[in-house]
């Protein structure tokens, strides 16, 4: 079911798709989701669609009772990040395995009735699906194969727009999956097994930001995120890394000649990966890529490393 005619936002020429390669901290993802939705309620972002894969970890609904269905010991000794988003739904385990699609629209454009928005939204990747010659069908506001679940979706409705975002299992750590989840809801299944082979995630993540906007009416247009979005989803980041849903903290340092800046994040094991901002572009970067980068990176990580905490170099969060 396509969206109705678009009025505003920029979609009458299709709606933005941006695509994110490498894993990267969920934290990071769902702050980078909030940003655009903020800034499109505001008039200054319009319609996207996101696909992305996360690292390891947890995400709980906006009701903190969703924390019951997380088995918290198991969450602590595989070192897994544990978050909690601003939408609906239950808890849910994210890995490299597993891609995720954003939706982020009006709140006008979309379907009044919360079954026609989940059923219309969750669209593209029941399309994607039968491209890939399986039979998906629409249940329980997500998609199933063989009566396994392979995606679910949550939603929230804020600042004048509506996130959607959901969850495809192509590779995930199920063994993983059933440690830390206590009390999964419904027995689910990577796309890899239901189709009798390996499937790379990677090379879904342009088919299934394509399948969803044309599953909308809409023609995807590539498009990267804003200097605007990416400086407000940096100031969003302490919300979604709690201490009490496991400790991170930010350090920020810039290259000698200014051409490089980063925001490093550190959890209890040490430094997790690195926000990069070089050339006017902004890349997500693992800790040990972002160390073997060298040149002016390598400089503005060492800077954050050894910043004092006195000089505000350093962000606890």
């Amino acid at each position: 079911m396509p969206l109705p005619p678009a009025r505003s936002n920029g979609m009458r020429d299709g709606i933005r798709t941006i695509i994110l390669r490498n894993p990267i901290d969920v934290a990071w993802g769902l702050a980078l989701e909030e940003a655009v939705l903020r800034l499109l309620g505001e008039g200054k972002s319009e319609a996207t669609v996101i696909a992305w894969r996360a690292r390891p970890a947890v995400v709980i609904g906006v009701n903190p009772e969703t924390l019951k269905e997380v088995d918290l010991q198991a969450v602590e000794e595989l070192g897994i990040r544990l978050v909690r988003r601003e939408s609906g739904g239950g808890a849910v385990y994210l890995d490299p395995g597993c891609l995720i699609y954003s939706v982020i629209v009006p709140r006008r454009s979309a379907p009044e009735e919360a079954k026609d928005r989940y059923r219309t939204l969750s669209a593209g990747v029941a399309d994607l699906l039968r491209d890939m010659g399986l039979e998906p069908e629409f249940c329980d506001l997500g998609v199933w194969v063989r009566g396994l679940k392979v995606s679910g979706t949550a939603q929230s409705m804020l600042y004048g727009g509506l996130l959607h975002h959901g969850t495809l299992l192509v590779s995930t750590n199920l063994e993983a999956l059933n440690a830390v989840i206590a009390r999964p809801k419904a027995p689910v299944a990577n796309v890899s097994d239901l189709m009798g082979r390996e499937v790379d995630p990677t090379e879904l993540l342009s088919l299934l930001v394509n399948r969803v906007a044309l599953s909308l009416g809409l023609q995807p247009r590539q498009g990267e995120f804003t200097p605007e979005e990416v400086r407000l989803a940096e100031s969003l980041l302490p919300k979604y890394c709690r201490r009490d849903l496991g400790p991170l903290e930010v350090y920020w340092g810039t290259s000698s000649d200014g051409s490089v800046r980063v925001h490093l994040l550190v959890g209890r094991g040490g430094p997790i990966g690195a926000i990069v901002h070089s050339g006017g572009r902004v890349e997500w970067l693992d800790y040990p890529q972002a160390r073997e980068a060298g040149g002016a990176v390598a400089e503005a990580i060492e800077h954050a490393l050894t910043s004092d905490p006195r000089s505000g170099g350093v962000r606890p969060l």
